[in-house]
């Protein structure tokens, strides 16, 4: 798994209120073309739904965790969990 490559996409989307608003809500399919991910990454990532960036990076914190002890990412393309910090609602915060 490209963790660095994921870590980068969140951490950029901290950053950047653009990017966020385009991971989040906008054209993501678009946006991960840029990145290095192997097909079932880009797929898990592209099948996130998330009404902000905390609910977005917490689901793929628990993807990526099902997936460590899964043998593929396919055992984890169907669901997330329901569990999500009060910090889920946190939207894309504009750029300073």
């Amino acid at each position: 798994m490209s963790f660095h490559t994921i870590r980068e996409i969140i951490g950029t989307a901290v950053i950047d209120q653009g990017f966020c608003h385009a991971l989040v809500a906008g054209d993501r399919a678009a946006l991960l073309a840029a990145y290095d991910l192997l097909p079932a990454e880009r797929q898990m990532l592209l099948d996130i739904q998330a009404d902000g960036l905390a609910a977005f990076a917490q689901q793929v914190y628990e993807r990526i965790t099902m997936a460590q002890q899964a043998p593929t990412l396919r055992s984890v393309q169907a669901g997330t969990s329901a569990h999500h910090t009060s910090a889920a609602h946190i939207k894309c915060r504009p750029q300073i």
